[in-house]
């Protein structure tokens, strides 16, 4: 048999000593989110995403635009939509485009409060429902730091041409693939991804030389040493394919892109004591090498533009209603 403690005996002599049962139905308490928006010289196409973002339901906490000194219409249009919006107004970036990206979002990051922090490039948009399904999508994993989902690619003029999915950014455990397969492209681009501030406050001040990574990329390809990464199914952003793109003036070399994360994501794990790839002692990597040196630089690219042109349209239509 069990004996009674002293305070048991206490208790039961006392029935008014016992405290009730907790009745509280106090609802979770929702984190703050802060959505950053990094523009320069997207005139044409800032208001549609900031637009998009305030359209949410519920809407973000914050949204602070850090412009790096466009030079077009961008600020008159900015101007538009303060108080609702933080501008933070800079001057122009003396260094590369990638320096620049990395100074303004470190800005943005330094002024905002949310517990939960999307990024945004301001050609770009979010599609309904994204910032419900991603705080969602954080309080279902907790141990996750970055949340990410498939995008849809528009053009110029905003019309559906195609889908951005990918099986590799959609393993369950990115970690341990990344270390079975020696890969490192398990992400999607800056305006899917959205951070815990714990991580984010891990990483800045930015100090790491990017060596010629752009800083989501970086963020985002050293979040599985941290904690899990949760990728979701369905798009939540439009990713716009425009003249003025960046990644559409200069394309990405694939194969030279993807050693270049390898590379970052070394020395990263080197430097805080983690175990680095080794991707010599792979034969995927090996495969890897061998293809990307034999078949053209924009092979990998022109295959997932393929897959799209395969979907029927009732499949599309499943992936671009979001936009309708």
């Amino acid at each position: 048999m069990f004996s009674e403690s002293g305070g048991d005996r206490a208790r039961a002599a006392n029935p008014k000593s016992v405290p009730p049962p907790s009745t509280s139905t106090q609802p979770p308490v929702r984190p703050r989110t802060s959505v950053l928006v990094c523009n320069y010289n997207n005139g044409p196409f800032i208001h549609e995403c900031l637009a998009s973002v305030l359209a949410q339901s519920p809407s973000p906490d914050e949204i602070i635009v850090a412009d790096d000194g466009s030079t077009d219409d961008s600020l008159v249009t900015l101007s538009r939509f303060e108080p609702r919006v933080t501008v933070l107004r800079m001057e122009h970036g003396s260094g590369t485009k990638i320096q620049n990206q990395a100074r303004v979002l470190q800005a943005a990051f330094e002024n905002c409060t949310g517990d939960i922090v999307f990024l945004l490039d301001g050609d770009d948009s979010f599609l309904p429902g994204k910032i419900e399904a991603y705080v969602k999508a954080f309080a279902a994993n907790p141990r996750a730091v970055m949340v990410q989902a498939p995008m849809v690619l528009i053009d110029g003029d905003g019309r559906g041409i195609g889908l951005d999915i990918d099986a590799k950014r959609h393993w369950r455990d990115p970690l341990a693939e990344m270390y079975r397969r020696q890969e490192v492209n398990i992400h999607y681009a800056t305006s899917a991804l959205a951070f815990r501030r714990t991580y984010l406050e891990q990483r800045f001040p930015w100090v790491d030389d990017l060596h010629g990574l752009a800083i989501d990329t970086a963020l985002a390809i050293v979040a599985p040493l941290h904690g899990t990464v949760f990728t979701m199914d369905e798009p939540f952003s439009s990713w716009r394919r425009h003249d003025n793109a960046a990644t559409v003036i200069e394309p990405v070399h694939f194969f030279g892109e993807t050693e270049k994360k390898r590379d970052y994501f070394n020395r990263y794990c080197r430097t805080h004591s983690f175990r680095p790839l080794r991707r010599w002692s792979s034969p995927r990597y090996w495969v890897f090498w061998m293809r990307n040196r034999l078949l053209p630089k924009t092979l990998p690219q022109w295959a997932r533009q393929l897959r799209w042109f395969f979907l029927s349209d009732a499949q599309r239509q499943a992936l671009l209603r979001k936009q309708e």
